[in-house]
């Protein structure tokens, strides 16, 4: 992780500086309680620690004493108010809310006319080789994710080493018969310039510039969008290579820590995402960037631990031969181990959810509400099974991975049971192992909060890719 710092002398910038941290802990003192269901994630609203509007690492309003926001986002510290200039400066907060235990930044400068700005809260070094050197400021990007159920399109505009969202539109991915027919329909309807790239991430695995979509019966070929659309640059990774690179444009706010690893260590990261299938990632730590690459894990064999699950297993191959975790670990995943509850080991199914089912298109969310509100049984029992299955390939994942500097859950659905995540039930499973529960104890979890993050991914490879 990296903290850029600036320290000014009025508005004048003195110097620059980047302090490499190896990863982070609590978004602020009391991490533990923060609500991933509100639009700031602060914890009782407005306060996040007891003098401060936000949190010092949001950098957005740090204490009664911060001086005004600037237009980058950043946020003056003017100390003279609170501190003489004979003092070294003492932050407000300092060891609580900057996440590293070990760094405390309680003492900056003697001068009080000098500040500090933190211009952006936290960011991960990721291998990105067009940020640096030629500039690519004022290119319009842009970038789709394209789902099972919804693909969104967003237009960047590259400022520096950073993007800005100045467009966006989702469309239902069945709402017309082709990509090519969705594409034409936004561009026709784009008041700004042909975009200079189109960077597209898809659920499915991309070879050559090249993918057929796993839940879509659509195949897409980078070389033909460029002809066919006269766009300068037509890339296409993977969502959850995406999702990756996505951490480059997050912040703060857009994350939630599910567990602390007990140590911190700089090295590989993963990405797991279930939504409508199960996206699976890895990132390798060369030693001094990320290096976000694509996987099929998803598709790899379920694999069956108890007799629960053996029955759950046989169950599921009426209707395919070969069961994978996204079977079990995704949206639909959900609505397929209730029925197994319900049908084979004979739970009971109340009418009004009987009723609920049928006003609503996604029954996994209809199972997941009433589990976390304590509803129905069954689907209380449905999500512990959901759970645990979420938390043992998530085991699995960082293990081939050697995935010891955090796991990223992303896709639909952990932000939306972030509660049941946060219960024991996760933790417990998924550092069961018969020899390396050492190493999953180290592991950092994370909750990616921002629903966009793969869009935001593809925006950031298609400016700064290769």
């Amino acid at each position: 992780m990296v903290f850029r710092l600036i320290f000014l002398y009025g508005e004048t910038i003195l110097s620059r500086a980047e302090v490499i941290l190896p990863s982070f802990g609590a978004v602020s003192p009391y991490a533990d309680i923060i609500s991933p269901y509100t639009d700031t994630f602060s914890a009782y609203g407005d306060n996040v620690s007891p003098c401060a509007k936000t949190s010092l690492l949001y950098a957005e309003m740090t204490s009664p004493y911060a001086g005004a926001p600037k237009k980058d986002g950043s946020c003056v510290l003017p100390y003279a108010e609170t501190t003489s200039a004979h003092d070294y400066v003492i932050l407000p907060y300092a060891e609580a809310t900057l996440p590293c235990a070990d760094v405390a930044f309680a003492y900056f400068v003697k001068d009080s006319y000098y500040s500090l700005s933190i211009v952006l809260a936290m960011s991960y070094r990721f291998y990105l080789p067009r940020k640096e050197g030629s500039s690519q400021t004022g290119k319009k990007i842009l970038a789709v994710d394209i789902g099972g159920t919804k693909t969104s399109f967003g237009v960047f505009e590259v400022n520096g080493d950073a993007l800005s969202l100045i467009r966006e539109e989702t469309f239902g991915s069945r709402s017309l018969g082709t990509f090519e027919e969705i594409l034409q329909k936004f561009l026709t309807s784009d008041k700004y310039a042909r975009p200079d790239v189109l960077s597209i991430g898809v659920a499915g695995p991309v070879l050559e510039n090249k993918v057929t979509l796993t839940n879509l019966s659509w195949e897409l070929d980078a070389a033909s969008l460029k002809t066919e659309f006269n766009i300068e640059k037509v890339s296409i990774i993977n969502d959850l290579e995406a999702t990756a690179y996505g951490l480059a444009g997050l912040s703060a706010e857009d994350t939630v820590p599910l567990f602390e690893g007990s140590e911190t260590i700089l090295g590989n990261m993963a990405v797991l995402a279930p939504g409508t299938g199960l996206g699976e990632a890895g990132m390798f730590w060369d030693g001094e960037y990320h290096r976000p690459f694509a996987t099929e894990g998803g598709h790899s064999e379920f694999a069956p631990r108890t007799d629960l699950d053996v029955e759950l297993l046989k169950y599921l191959q009426q209707e395919d031969e070969i069961i994978s975790w996204e079977h079990v670990v995704s949206g639909p995943g959900i609505y397929r181990i209730y029925k197994f509850l319900r049908d084979v080991k004979g739970n009971k199914e109340p009418a009004w959810l009987q009723e609920n089912f049928k006003n609503n298109d996604n029954p996994a969310a209809v199972i997941s509400h009433a589990a976390m509100r304590e509803l129905d049984g069954t689907c209380s029992s449905t999500m512990d099974l959901f759970v645990s299955y979420m938390a043992r390939e998530s085991a699995s994942l960082v293990l081939k991975h050697k995935a010891v500097g955090g796991l990223w859950l992303g896709g639909g659905i952990p932000p939306r049971i972030f509660p049941l995540l946060k219960a024991d039930l996760f933790r417990e499973q998924f550092i069961q192992n018969a020899h390396m529960t050492h190493l999953l104890e180290k592991v950092p979890i994370h909750v990616i909060l921002n629903s966009q993050a793969a869009l935001v991914g593809a925006g950031y490879y298609g400016a700064f890719g290769a």
